[in-house]
């Protein structure tokens, strides 16, 4: 028996391997079959005192949506975001990404969109692809699925990095607009969908429709704010996915201070009326499952909210109280 018998096409990774290889320059490292390396002096040498920083994530459900509607190109940026989001919240600047893709047969067509798609948002951020794996399962996953999974590694000053303690009463919340529901909660999304038999293209949220809504890529913070971490003027930070508001920036509080926020400052995308509407879902539940309009959320002091309000679309949606280390939400 041959192992392209069981359903493994040895061929074909190689090809797909080869079709990423031709797409990506690498300027300062080298790319042997193996691993990738780079000189790590050079690529950081304007941080003073160096903390590496490194995080790994998915795209849950989303993925299945996207293939149902043959529309995976926004997937890759998803992956990225999800990953140096979550270093951003440390202060860290991404120097290398790395991917992992799991297929069910290497011939499916989604997977030269879905790299296409996470190459371009690579070179939109100035991040390298170091390397990655793509895995051929044909007994775990069904003929036109697939999975992903990234991982990042970042750099920022050791005396930039933010930490629970620097978060002080009379510090002021700021939130970031989401693109939308960016990449978590699509499990309940597509159970909604499914059980009210809805076809999200003929679904109309204002001026696009419901499906472009909940595929739009999730938006990457770290060209807009980067420069205020760097300065060292936050606190604290929160990339908002699972969890919400309240999961995600209790993370970020120490065990003296509160974080208080404001319901009607915050701007709710419209997706999420719908979705709650639709579905009928209880308003604790949106909060606890969706970002709610709010993907990123920064804590500064008073005298720093207008140059960064001024210089971003962040906006105030509360304010930090002493306490014992609780988000209240009212």
């Amino acid at each position: 028996m041959l192992y392209e018998e069981s359903g493994v096409n040895i061929k074909g990774g190689e090809d797909f391997a080869h079709y990423i290889k031709q797409k990506i320059k690498h300027a300062s490292g080298f790319y042997p079959d193996f691993a990738w390396g780079f000189d790590l002096a050079e690529k950081i040498k304007d941080i003073k005192d160096p903390f590496i920083v490194y995080s790994t994530d998915g795209i849950g459900t989303k993925i299945k949506l996207a293939i149902q509607y043959k529309n995976v190109g926004g997937l890759g940026k998803d992956l990225l975001a999800m990953c140096v989001n979550d270093i951003l919240v440390l202060g860290a600047r991404p120097i290398v990404f790395l991917d992992y893709i799991a297929v069910s047969n290497i011939k499916n067509p989604n997977l030269r969109p879905f790299m296409d798609g996470l190459l371009n948002a690579l070179s939109e951020e100035g991040i390298e692809l170091g390397g990655g794996e793509t895995a051929e399962l044909p007994d775990l996953l069904k003929e036109d699925e697939f999975d992903v999974a990234g991982f990042v590694i970042g750099v920022v000053s050791k005396n930039k990095i933010t930490k629970n303690e620097h978060v002080k009463e009379k510090d002021v919340v700021l939130a970031i607009p989401s693109s939308g529901v960016h990449s978590n909660g699509y499990s309940l999304v597509r159970h909604i969908l499914n059980k009210k038999n809805i076809d999200a293209e003929k679904v109309f949220i204002e001026d696009k429709s419901l499906i472009e809504i909940l595929l739009t890529p999730t938006r990457i913070y770290t060209k807009d704010l980067l420069q205020f971490f760097e300065k060292g003027i936050v606190h604290g930070a929160a990339h908002i996915t699972g969890g919400g508001i309240e999961g995600n920036l209790k993370r970020t509080l120490n065990k003296d201070v509160n974080a208080i926020i404001y319901k009607d400052r915050i701007r709710v995308h419209p997706v999420f009326k719908y979705i709650q509407d639709i579905g009928d879902v209880p308003e604790d539940e949106m909060w606890r499952v969706f970002n709610m309009g709010v993907g990123f959320i920064l804590i500064v002091s008073k005298e720093h909210v207008d140059a960064i309000t001024k210089n971003t679309d962040a906006y105030p949606i509360g304010e930090i109280t002493k306490g014992e280390g609780e988000v209240v939400i009212k």
